[in-house]
C-alpha cells in the first residue's frame, strides 16, 4: 500500500526568473500555487495570467484573468482572499458538472476508451471495485484483443476481485466478443458491465473506425442497457488532453472523462478547457497504483487545491 504523503517544493523557474512553490500530495491535485503577492494590482493579474498559463490552462487563461478583473472592480474587492473565492466561482463555470448516471433497473455499460499508456486495465479495476463497494455485481469484457496479454491481464483483475469475466480466445473481433459478454451480463442480472478495448492513438483514423464499429454493436442492445463511453486521459500530458479528448468526442461522442496519474506532477489545468470547449464532464479521477486510489471528481477539491496559498 502507499503511503499518503504532502511535499512542499520550491522550484526557481529560469524563465520568468521566480521562484514557485509547489505541493505534491497522494490525495490532492498536484497544481502549481497560483499567487505570491498579496496586493491586488497589475502584478497580481500579471502572475497571476502567467501561471494560469503554466498550469495548462491555455487560452482561458487571459478570459479567467480579464473576467476576475472586471469583477474584482464591480464589486471593489480589496483582499486577495475574497479575490481567490471570486475566482473559484470563475473557474468552475468553465466545468460541465454532469455527475455520471447509474441505473438500478438496467444493465450500466461502460465502454473503457483510451490512448496506449494512460492506465486503461488498471483504471477499469478501480472501476470495479469502486462500485463493488457499493454492494453491485460486476463484470469485464476483455475487448482488447490487440494488445499482448492483454486479455490475461485483465482476467488476474477480476479474479483478485471476484468479478465476473467474459473472454473468447476463438476470435479477435472485439465488437462479437462485447455483444456477447454484454448479452452475458444480461442473463447474470449484472449491474455494472465494463467493456475494455485496445489502445489506440487518436490521430490513426484506422483503429478509430474499428472503434466505432464496437460503439455501434454495443448501441444494438437499445434500452435494455445504460450505455456510457468514457475516455481515460493521462493527466501529465498536458494540452494533448485536448487534442485526444476533441478526436474521440468527434468519432464516437463519448460521454465524460476519467483522469489518471493526479499523484504525479501533473498541472491540469487543460481539464477546464476540455470539460468548457468539448461539453464533458469529469467522472472520475485515479491517482496511485492499488484500486483504493480512486474517486469521484470534487470540483471543491480541485478548486481549493489549485487556489491555496502556502
Amino acid at each position: 500500500m502507499w503511503k499518503q504523503f504532502t511535499d512542499i517544493v520550491e522550484i526557481y523557474n529560469f524563465n520568468t526568473k521566480k521562484n514557485f512553490k509547489m505541493i505534491f500530495s497522494k490525495k490532492k491535485f498536484a497544481w502549481k500555487n497560483l499567487f505570491s503577492l498579496k496586493k491586488i494590482g497589475e502584478d497580481f493579474y500579471e502572475e497571476l495570467e502567467e501561471n494560469l498559463l503554466l498550469a495548462d490552462f491555455g487560452e482561458n487563461a487571459i478570459a479567467i484573468v480579464e473576467e476576475l478583473r472586471k469583477e474584482i472592480k464591480e464589486q471593489k474587492i480589496k483582499e486577495q482572499e475574497e479575490a481567490i473565492e471570486l475566482l473559484k466561482k470563475i473557474i468552475s463555470n468553465f466545468f460541465l458538472q454532469t455527475s455520471l448516471e447509474i441505473s438500478n433497473d438496467k444493465l450500466n455499460v461502460f465502454c473503457i476508451v483510451g490512448v496506449n499508456g494512460v492506465g486503461k486495465t488498471t483504471t477499469i479495476a478501480k472501476i470495479i471495485h469502486h462500485f463493488q463497494k457499493q454492494k453491485l455485481k460486476c463484470s469485464v469484457v476483455a475487448g482488447d484483443t490487440f494488445r499482448a496479454a492483454a486479455r490475461e491481464q485483465i482476467t488476474e483483475w477480476a479474479n483478485r476481485l471476484k468479478a465476473v469475466v467474459y473472454v473468447n480466445e476463438n476470435t479477435n473481433d472485439s465488437a462479437s466478443i462485447a455483444y456477447d459478454g454484454i448479452d452475458s451480463s444480461l442473463k447474470k442480472k449484472i449491474n455494472i458491465c465494463t467493456i475494455d478495448t485496445a489502445g489506440r492513438l487518436h490521430n490513426k483514423f484506422s483503429l478509430m473506425d474499428q472503434l466505432g464499429k464496437l460503439i455501434r454493436v454495443i448501441g444494438k442492445f437499445g434500452d435494455q442497457i445504460n450505455f456510457k463511453k468514457l475516455l481515460i486521459v493521462d493527466a501529465t500530458l498536458g494540452q494533448n488532453i485536448y487534442e485526444q479528448a476533441k478526436i474521440f468526442k468527434e468519432k464516437i461522442q463519448i460521454d465524460g472523462l476519467i483522469v489518471t496519474k493526479l499523484d504525479t506532477y501533473a498541472k491540469g489545468g487543460t481539464l477546464a478547457m476540455v470539460s468548457n470547449k468539448l461539453q464533458l464532464p469529469i467522472h472520475f479521477v485515479g491517482y496511485g497504483e492499488t484500486v483504493e486510489d480512486f474517486a469521484p471528481f470534487s470540483l471543491e477539491e480541485y478548486l481549493s487545491s489549485i487556489l491555496k496559498i502556502y
